[in-house]
């Protein structure tokens, strides 16, 4: 949620239950959306809860998650108002100028040929249509000529996660966030490199230049033990991936010019293990000496939430600072080619933040900023796609803010603007939920289900199954989790192991025991 998806919801659900505890406003729906993680428990990814609060209507289990377990970029409950633009939100883009770049989509044994035929590496996009960041990137990176331009150093793929055809490549790479970038050899399909999450353009280039030159040349210490970790983290394996990474950071010192690389990848995979402490000491040490564009944020972001697993004293203290500190620097003054999706994350983790600090004050200021921010962007995209990169956030800021009507009018749009795409569909019915319009909510979520397939689908069978359970439809709620468990059944073996997807299905398991 960005990657580690569930990063943003945490965020999110940290901002809002402190306005809860601080507000007398009534709680009328609170929706906990996993994520899609193909692979890990931190990540998201996928299984749904739709907690009604109110009276009259019991909350309802779908997951089995605690609420900090769930997808970052999917979470909201309507409790405050914030300062918010009158502006319309329903905009007219035109369509995109920028060309697209060129891409073997979904069929990476034909891009690994290819790639043999030129001796040249294969870069894969792992993306999803659910995930902005990959929007962000699709949309605003990838197409730029510097990227483009590599076109004859490697060869571009792309793997939409959801597509059933890619499954064999899944059960391979297990990815942990979205989107993920995997550099591999075109003789034997291995991993030369791997980027989780978003990048400028700069980063990206530099990324895959640094990837395909490793190939064949990994007899450098600290370069063999990135890529190590790199093929360690992508087939699932954090433990081994954490101890290649920190020979790396030893091996190469502090000069070393992919430091920052490995230490996304270190303390990435010690949230992963749950290893607080461990991930608390890597920020805490590193955070500083950060370079790149998205990096001083993301590391910062993941040290407050490690910081929060910790007992209160002076080192959840003391990493709290340090990450505050650096999120206030970095929102402040956004490095050169941040993207608009990252320096609307960075706002509300540093306001989630701010908030539990008491500063509540300046938690509303830079969510108010968020707000403004993600208007702006959307009002200047390039097309109905790229505008939806910020569909997400924006519909969380205006169901926070008690403005609903307009998240229905933005999204409402976007459903004509883009009738095959699951998302908009999906998200519209989030938000009638979160109004308590089950009806809507319902029909809105079965239009999704028509055109979604893959793991995501178990996400949206537990929202339809907990908008059954508002509606009192205790038949239909059962139906609707017997579908849910045979989608499970169905899935890769990857896919099934994904730690969300088996809490998903055990907790349906239990609700359907109860409703007999």
């Amino acid at each position: 949620a960005r990657f580690d998806s569930e990063r943003l919801a945490l965020a999110w659900q940290r901002i809002l239950r402190r306005m809860l505890e601080m507000s007398r406003h009534v709680v009328l729906v609170v929706l906990l959306v996993g994520g899609l993680l193909q692979a890990s428990a931190c990540c998201p990814r996928e299984s749904s809860a739709l907690r009604t609060l109110h009276p009259g209507v019991p909350p309802t289990e779908a997951t089995g998650l605690p609420a900090a377990s769930v997808e970052p970029r999917a979470s909201v409950v309507p409790v405050t108002r914030a300062v918010m633009p009158s502006a319309p939100v329903v905009v007219e883009v035109p369509e995109p100028s920028v060309p697209a770049l060129a891409m073997i989509d979904d069929d990476v044994p034909a891009a690994l040929v290819k790639g043999r035929a030129g001796n040249v590496p294969v870069l894969v996009e792992v993306w999803a249509a659910w995930c902005h960041t990959c929007l962000s990137m699709r949309a605003f990176v990838l197409p730029e000529p510097a990227i483009r331009s590599l076109d004859k150093r490697v060869v571009f793929a792309a793997v939409d996660s959801e597509n059933a055809a890619n499954s064999a490549f899944l059960e391979r790479y297990r990815i942990a966030a979205w989107p993920t970038f995997l550099m591999l050899d075109p003789g034997d399909g291995s991993v030369l490199g791997l980027w989780e999450g978003s990048a400028s353009v700069e980063e990206l280039r530099g990324f895959i230049l640094a990837a395909a030159d490793a190939r064949g040349a990994t007899t450098e210490p600290a370069l063999a033990a990135l890529v190590e970790g790199a093929r360690a983290q992508s087939a699932g394996h954090c433990e081994v991936a954490t101890e290649q990474f920190v020979k790396a950071l030893a091996r190469g010192g502090l000069g070393w010019s992919r430091r920052s690389e490995a230490v996304k990848g270190l303390i990435y995979c010690q949230r992963r293990q749950r290893l607080w402490q461990a991930c608390v000491a890597t920020g805490v040490a590193e955070l500083a000496r950060l370079q790149g564009t998205s990096a001083p944020a993301d590391v910062a972001s993941t040290l407050l939430e490690c910081a929060e697993a910790l007992p209160v004293g002076p080192d959840r203290a003391r990493a709290t600072e340090l990450a505050i500190q650096r999120l206030r620097t970095w929102v402040d003054s956004p490095p050169d080619g941040s993207s608009v999706d990252d320096h609307a994350d960075a706002l509300v983790n540093l306001a989630s933040a701010l908030r539990a600090a008491g500063d509540t004050a300046t938690a509303t200021a830079l969510l108010a900023r968020q707000l403004s921010l993600l208007e702006g962007a959307a009002a200047t995209a390039f097309s109905p796609q790229a505008a939806a990169t910020f569909d997400y956030a924006r519909m969380n800021a205006y169901l926070a803010a008690g403005k609903g009507e307009q998240a229905i009018a933005m999204l409402s749009e976007r459903t004509r603007q883009l009738p095959d795409n699951y998302e908009p569909h999906a998200r519209l019915g989030q938000t009638f939920a979160v109004l308590r319009r089950y009806p809507e909510a319902d029909a809105a979520m079965a239009a999704a289900l028509t055109r979604v397939r893959g793991p995501r689908r178990i996400r949206y069978l537990g929202m339809q199954a907990d908008i059954a359970a508002a509606l009192a439809d205790g038949v239909r709620e059962r139906a609707i989790l017997t579908e849910l468990v045979r989608t499970y059944e169905a899935l890769p073996g990857s896919a099934r192991a994904n730690p969300n997807h088996t809490a998903a299905v055990a907790a349906a398991r239990r609700r359907m025991q109860s409703l007999r």
